[in-house]
């Protein structure tokens, strides 16, 4: 062998040994930086913090306790894995109330509140506690189309039911959709899956065989002619990623409808349990699915719920954010939720707070999915 081979084959020796090394240190900062679930404790000032990190929601819930006050707040969709988050604290107090600021490098954190021992909005407290904080305002819109007046957009496009279709309302956008050419006064059924809506044919009588899929993005409308009937005599249950989770109460049959891959799978009928989502997917009997009231709970981070007032809640976190009840919640996700007080809809985020955004007449005799939002 010659001493070009023999050179060659060091090179190549030291190449694999490098390539080797390279990859166990690569593993070894995996194995140190990789998310996994922990619980980390500690004091800053006068508060004891305690940090739960769950991998599997990817949610950071962070109790800060001072002597027997405590205060909770929850970070969905954690795109960090670091401890200690929390560098220090500004406590700002009135007369009844207290608010605390954690200040962190890694994101920023809202004020947390407490008004004679409820944790409540910032902006439910006094203006005195107000004017101690950066408070994000908005410019009206004041828009009218087909006698629907709009306050604010928020970047969405709204999606409201007109009896033979929708009126379609964003801040470039308003037009008319026609699908019908009859007054539907009962349209329960329709559903939103990511985006798109999934509209039964209602010109069918007692079942329908065909849906209408609309696109809310382009506005685009496909006929999905459907494998089995559905009675409208059905209810939604919930949806989870692309799929409706339906329960036919005259046929006793629960149905998965997947509107991507345009397929229907039974998993309930009455010999044989369903299932629901419950904080958790449990199984249900068909005849408890159709009389109890087992719409999808849970399936997000945070929840919220009313109860004299509307509440966020998420493990132990309860906050008060308005003390007005609201009619019914419209639509909901972890930043944001979207409710109807009368004839008014209102969205609620921690960076506004509550602010109306549309008002329609209409809404104070008939609510029943009204409203769509993309």
């Amino acid at each position: 062998m010659n001493k070009w081979n023999l050179k060659q084959i060091k090179r190549k020796r030291r190449l694999v040994a490098l390539l080797l090394l390279l990859a166990i240190l690569l593993g070894i900062v995996w194995l140190i930086f990789r998310k996994k679930d922990f619980t980390e404790k500690y004091t800053i000032q006068d508060y004891e913090i305690t940090e739960n990190y769950n991998k599997k929601e990817n949610t950071y819930d962070i109790e800060i306790k001072k002597g027997e006050i405590i205060y909770y707040t929850v970070l969905p969709e954690v795109n960090f894995h670091s401890k200690k988050i929390i560098k220090k604290i500004e406590e700002k107090s009135t007369e009844n109330e207290t608010c605390i600021l954690p200040i962190s490098q890694k994101i920023k954190l809202n004020p947390i509140c407490l008004q004679n021992n409820t944790q409540v909005s910032l902006y439910l407290t006094s203006e005195e506690m107000k004017s101690q904080f950066e408070i994000s305002t908005l410019t009206k819109a004041n828009d009218t189309y087909e006698q629907i007046n709009i306050s604010n957009y928020l970047k969405h496009t709204f999606y409201i039911w007109n009896y033979r279709g929708f009126y379609k309302i964003a801040e470039n956008n308003k037009e008319k959709i026609e699908l019908f050419s009859k007054d539907i006064y009962d349209s329960k059924l329709i559903t939103q899956v990511q985006n798109y809506l999934w509209i039964p044919n209602f010109e069918e009588e007692h079942f329908f065989n065909s849906v209408i899929l609309l696109n809310l993005n382009n506005g685009k409308q496909e006929i999905w002619n459907l494998k089995n009937p559905i009675y409208f005599e059905s209810v939604i249950l919930g949806v989870d990623q692309e799929e409706i989770y339906l329960v036919d109460k005259h046929e006793k049959i629960e149905w998965v409808i997947n509107i991507k891959k345009k397929t229907m799978k039974k998993i309930g009928t009455s010999t044989k349990n369903g299932k629901t989502y419950q904080n958790g997917w449990k199984e249900m009997s068909i005849t408890k699915l159709i009389n109890q009231n087992a719409i999808f709970e849970g399936m997000n981070t945070i929840d919220y719920k009313i109860e004299n007032g509307l509440w966020k809640t998420s493990g132990s976190l309860k906050e008060l954010l308005i003390k007005d009840t609201p009619t019914k919640i419209i639509q909901k996700w972890n930043d944001e939720v979207i409710y109807l007080i009368n004839d008014t809809i209102y969205s609620y985020t921690d960076k506004y707070g509550s602010i109306p955004l549309i008002t329609y007449f209409e809404w104070n005799f008939n609510n029943e999915n009204v409203l769509f939002i993309n």
